[in-house]
């Protein structure tokens, strides 16, 4: 989770352990997914439908983010007091000199994974590959891959969040989620 540096909500949250909920007054926070709501978000919405932020002395307001959303964009801006957001962005902005600090993490690792059909041993295997990348990957993990395996933005392929290319042509690779792609294309019936 990625807050304004300096951010009132971002001390509210790190001080709330100290003060007893009674004697809060309801803070207002709005709070933005990186993507639509599925099983990784479940936790921010019980905790509005249980009334936990509530009883903490929070009003959460938790929106959606999605593959047109830029929930960083929206935190600079001032529209979102918290966002989820990645590992690898985070320290982007930072180097960027973008005020921002990471308040929590919601994952011992990053669940993004690269997904290529059987035969690929090494991340190295697939230079001669078709990669979809995601717009936002693109300021995240794929300059490393760049970097350290030498791909090139002329094996890219924009990623429509949707495993059906990958599906049809056996020379293709996709970024996915490790809870979500993965199982989607062994439904259909491949590795």
């Amino acid at each position: 989770m990625i807050a304004r540096k300096g951010s009132l909500f971002a001390a509210i949250v790190l001080m709330l352990s100290a003060w007893p909920a009674a004697a809060q007054q309801s803070t207002k926070a709005v709070f933005y997914t990186n993507w639509y709501a599925q099983a990784e978000h479940g936790g921010f919405y019980q905790a509005v439908a249980e009334g936990t932020y509530q009883k903490q002395g929070l009003d959460v307001d938790v929106k959606m983010g999605g593959p047109q959303i830029n929930v960083l964009q929206l935190l600079l801006a001032g529209q979102a007091d918290l966002v989820m957001g990645y590992d690898l962005q985070t320290i982007k902005a930072i180097e960027q000199g973008l005020p921002v600090v990471t308040v929590a993490t919601t994952f011992q690792k990053d669940p993004a994974v690269l997904i290529a059909h059987p035969g690929v041993a090494a991340l190295s295997d697939l230079k001669t590959r078709t990669l979809l990348i995601g717009q936002a990957s693109e300021t995240t993990f794929w300059p490393w891959l760049k970097a350290k395996y030498g791909f090139t933005d002329a094996q890219k392929r924009p990623y429509a969040f949707s495993v059906q290319q990958y599906l049809v042509d056996q020379n293709v690779a996709q970024q996915g989620y490790l809870t979500s792609e993965p199982f989607t294309i062994e439904k259909a019936g491949i590795k």
